[in-house]
């Protein structure tokens, strides 16, 4: 009998969180898909210029005319690849390996 009163509050209380989540979702200023008006506002910045890869290497390969790909050796993980992108004429590396890739915007001492 203590099982009904329970479901009944607990359905209308993920209910009403659905109800506000969507509220939220369509009183912010912008749709739901935004358009990409201003490239500025998309645009992620590193505060540090990327150090491009060595195309000339063995272990460079080309997977299309933008796109390439640089095996390395780890003496640790062993055998490990980066993909990279070619965007506005620079090398940019799609997703960093590990946390050592991050070094410059992870606060260490």
């Amino acid at each position: 009998m203590r099982k009904k009163p329970v479901i009944v509050v607990t359905t209308v209380a993920i209910g009403a969180a659905i109800v506000a989540w969507v509220g939220v979702l369509l009183a912010a200023g912008e749709p739901l898909v935004v358009p990409r008006t201003d490239p500025r506002r998309y645009v992620l910045v590193a505060p540090w210029p990327e150090p491009q890869p060595d195309t000339s290497s063995p272990n460079w390969k080309y997977l299309s005319d933008d796109v390439g790909m640089l095996i390395r050796r780890d003496e640790r993980l062993g055998l490990r690849a980066r993909l990279y992108v070619l965007v506005d004429g620079a090398w940019s590396s799609v997703a960093p390996d590990d946390v050592s890739d991050l070094a410059g915007t992870i606060p260490a001492k």
